[in-house]
């Protein structure tokens, strides 16, 4: 039932909530007293999660001989509990959305934030901050091998598809010897899908294994296996420094 479990929890019902329609729905209708006692909850709180459950129209009340009885009501309005939700949310991001270019206007300062992260979901965590920027182009110097080794690449390919879904724009410094041939022309993690994506390869003198992507007013760094860390630094000024390095190095790379 924990499939069931994780669905109630979104409709936002308590544990004890979700024990008493779990407990309807397997063993039948049953008295709030009767609930009390299998689940070990005082009667008072039995009341207070069947009068949540009855708002939700998850279920019903009846009388019987003059004895007060619970019951499941139509299981198909969990269903429609979860669309109310879904719709409610939505309204709620639509309305975010609006006012999101005035919470940033209002939330700047001239601080610089540094944020750092641990691990490989940590670092994958990283990487996703990118997906912020729609429609805009990163820069990043890409060590790829280095990259492959401390980032899940289900969780790479994954990024991929929503960054072309977003419509973001990459620009690609990779290490001369990622170069492809004909023995790695297909060794690619984004696997056929290098859509929106400017790729260049860097001098063969050049070689490095910590990966930087800049987007907006910040820079993000991820370390290689040797130390599994990342931080992001959100600074326009060093931001900007870092755009004009990277483009000395664009410059220089085919």
């Amino acid at each position: 039932m924990s499939s069931l479990e994780n669905i109630l929890q979104e409709l936002d019902l308590p544990p004890s909530s979700q024990k008493i329609y779990k407990e309807l729905l397997e063993r039948g209708e049953a008295t709030a007293r009767t609930l009390s006692l299998r689940l070990r909850l005082t009667r008072p709180s039995t009341y207070d999660h069947l009068s949540l459950l009855k708002k939700k129209g998850l279920v019903v009340e009846f009388k019987r001989e003059s004895t007060t009885y619970f019951a499941v009501d139509d299981v198909r309005h969990v269903g429609n509990a979860l669309k109310e939700r879904i719709e409610k949310l939505t309204e709620h991001e639509k309305m975010f959305s609006t006012m999101l270019p005035q919470l940033l206007k209002e939330s700047k300062t001239e601080t610089p934030k540094i944020k750092f992260f641990e691990g490989k979901e940590g670092l994958t965590y990283l990487l996703y901050d990118v997906l912020w920027n729609k429609g805009e182009t990163i820069y990043t110097m890409w060590p790829h091998k280095e990259m492959e080794k401390v980032l899940d690449k289900e969780a790479m390919v994954r990024f991929n598809e929503r960054r072309i879904q977003e419509k973001i724009i990459v620009h690609a410094l990779w290490p001369h010897q990622s170069k492809p041939n004909k023995s790695n022309s297909k060794d690619y993690i984004w696997q056929g899908k290098d859509q929106f994506t400017k790729r260049k390869y860097a001098p063969k003198d050049m070689s490095w294994s910590m990966g930087y992507t800049i987007y907006d007013d910040k820079v993000s760094f991820i370390s290689s296996e040797k130390e599994v860390f990342g931080f992001i630094v959100q600074s326009s000024e060093f931001s900007k420094l870092m755009r004009m390095q990277f483009e000395v190095l664009w410059n220089l790379s085919k």
